[in-house]
């Protein structure tokens, strides 16, 4: 006699999984291969340092109802440095010239924001433009 029940294939459901991992795998290997083409690390340090170098004059601004030009002066550094890292990222030729900016943005953050982002942020942003000014891309194998 014959079973006519329902038939299952483990494969099937298998394959499925196995879809989501190699489209997982296709996108990590994706930004792996975008990240190895620019300065990643400098950006991403000079985006952090950015953020903290603008953190504490934005809370000066809460308390302050009337901010002087110093409290804007303040989150402009912190925004620049962390502009500088999204050129780091976007447009790595221009490495050289990008990191000695966000290098000289967080030096001059020392005396417009809280002594740097709490000196972290004034850190943070050097360290990046620093990996951003030494970054060279790797020259393609010979063959």
């Amino acid at each position: 006699m014959s079973d006519a029940g329902p038939r299952i294939s483990i494969n099937s459901v298998g394959r499925h999984g196995s879809d989501w991992s190699s489209r997982l795998g296709r996108l990590r290997a994706a930004f792996r291969g975008w990240r190895r083409t620019r300065p990643f690390w400098g950006g991403f340090w000079c985006i952090l340092g950015g953020l903290i170098i603008a953190y504490g004059p934005t809370t000066a601004v809460k308390v302050i109802l009337i901010s002087g030009s110093t409290v804007w002066l303040g989150i402009l550094m912190g925004a620049l440095v962390a502009v500088m890292g999204l050129f780091l990222w976007f447009a790595p030729h221009l490495r050289q010239l990008v990191g000695v900016l966000a290098a000289a943005f967080s030096m001059v953050s020392l005396i417009t924001s809280d002594y740097g982002g709490f000196v972290i942020g004034l850190v943070l942003g050097t360290l990046g433009g620093a990996l951003g000014f030494a970054w060279t891309p790797i020259q393609a194998k010979k063959t």
